[in-house]
């Protein structure tokens, strides 16, 4: 959800991952994270919606957005 929220954490992941794979690019993003709220939908608030978006939603596209140019 850091990433979806924080521009600073795009940051730090983008060095943090091209450090751990030593220059090479990225060639694939695997998507495994996920987060689901399970109540009754009559008792769902909004920050359940809005933290489920930025999970499964946000930060993928942020991924995306951060290595698109190793990806192309």
């Amino acid at each position: 959800e850091r990433l979806a929220l924080d521009e600073s954490a795009s940051l730090e992941l983008d060095r943090s991952v091209r450090e751990a794979c030593g220059g090479r690019s990225i060639r694939a993003l695997i998507n495994n994270g996920a987060y689901q709220v399970v109540r009754p939908f009559q008792v769902l608030e909004l920050r359940d919606w809005q933290q489920t978006l930025n999970v499964n939603l946000l930060a993928p596209v942020m991924l995306c957005k951060l290595f698109q140019r190793d990806l192309a």
